[in-house]
């Protein structure tokens, strides 16, 4: 079984720097980027320890990321499981 998982991000996001530093507190190694034009983001799929783990022939779990600004350097981090592992 993997933790694997996708999560749809903004482009504003990516190009902030606190995209950098969420994906380095959920320990985030992308596998695959994808730019959907149809709302204008990006889907990111990889692998994380914070992530629900998946066995093989389920689909892959999507996440939404909540981020709680207390101050410039300070947040903290949610995510929500949006999908169920389901067989194929």
């Amino acid at each position: 079984m993997m933790r694997i998982g996708e999560i749809k991000l903004s482009r504003f996001f990516i190009e902030s720097k606190t995209a950098v530093k969420v994906f380095r507190i959920l320990e985030f190694i992308p596998t695959n980027i994808e730019f959907r034009h149809e709302w204008g983001g990006y889907m990111y799929t990889g692998l994380s320890p914070c992530f629900d783990e998946v066995e093989k022939g389920c689909v892959i779990n999507e996440y939404e990321i909540i981020i709680t600004q207390k101050n410039e350097a300070d947040f903290s981090i949610d995510l929500i499981n949006l999908t169920k592992n389901k067989d194929i």
